[in-house]
């Protein structure tokens, strides 16, 4: 074949699409690709034969086995709800038929994988909004790690019909955790009194009341006034029960927007503080 020289207009051309090879090249994730494919989303499930009569849930479905954050187990906040996660990124958590929808993604990593997972704000699954660090990864179980300089957060998801979970690693405030959890679930309250910054804040509160509902989702109802939604949660450890409430909205919901301590209560009052470093904040709540 006969030699052809190139001509500028050629030149130019290889040119660039050498400079598109090169941006293509350039724009590629050098950290790993995004992945939205995993075992979580795989359908088959060796347990789900073991007892064929049984009613169990699709073998795609998983739930909290351990959920730890800031030194607190807050599992029992998680209870009964399902996870499913689909082909494209989609997530989807359920309970006695209302379900929330989120979204997911696995990013491949070295030294580890990366699960990032989020939902909107306003149910206590907002607490697993975060970019967690794969450090077990099987067909029936993740083990998922969230890491700074004071704590090593750990969320631990089961196969739905698994029913092996780990265990807390904390106990003896468990029993007592539980009972606060289930006076508190479904249940309304009045602001008996409010110690904050040493100053009485109780008369701020006259006719408000506290819904706690299901998903932790939370009600400040006021006589005459809109609704300031918010989300509550309970956890534990060896030491201490904690109840902690966050708002939407700023003004009268910010005094009690803050993770409160319970030391003690009645069949109908509960009694909480907070501390931070120059005062110790008290609230007292009556059942209604």
């Amino acid at each position: 074949m006969a030699y052809l020289p190139k001509t500028k207009k050629m030149k130019r051309i290889i040119f660039f699409l050498a400079l598109l090879v090169f941006a293509s090249c350039s724009m590629m994730d050098s950290s790993g690709p995004v992945q939205e494919t995993s075992p979580l989303v795989q359908e088959s499930n060796p347990l789900a034969q073991s007892n064929p009569n049984q009613s169990v849930a699709p073998t795609n479905a998983w739930r909290i086995g351990l959920m730890i954050e800031e030194g607190f187990v807050l599992t029992q906040n998680f209870e009964g709800l399902e996870f499913r996660f689909s082909e494209g990124g989609a997530l989807e958590a359920s309970k006695n038929g209302i379900s929330i929808s989120g979204r997911w993604r696995l990013r491949q990593d070295s030294p580890q994988d990366e699960l990032y997972i989020y939902f909107p704000n306003g149910t206590v699954l907002e607490e697993l909004d975060e970019d967690w660090y794969v450090v077990e990864n099987s067909e029936n179980r993740m083990v998922l790690e969230d890491r700074d300089d004071e704590y090593i957060d750990r969320l631990v998801l089961v196969r739905y019909q698994d029913a092996i979970a780990p265990s807390a690693p904390f106990i003896k405030e468990k029993e007592r955790a539980k009972e606060f959890f289930e006076k508190v679930l479904d249940s309304s309250f009045e602001v008996k009194s409010l110690l904050n910054d040493n100053r009485q804040k109780s008369a701020k509160f006259q006719g408000v009341e506290l819904k706690f509902l299901p998903l932790g989702r939370m009600e400040l109802r006021r006589p005459n006034q809109p609704t300031i939604s918010g989300v509550w949660y309970l956890g534990f450890n060896d030491r201490d029960v904690k109840l902690g409430m966050d708002f939407e909205s700023e003004g009268l919901a910010d005094y009690l927007d803050e993770e409160w301590i319970f030391i003690s209560r009645t069949d109908q009052l509960f009694q909480l503080v907070e501390y931070d470093d120059s005062d110790k904040d008290k609230l007292e709540l009556l059942k209604k």
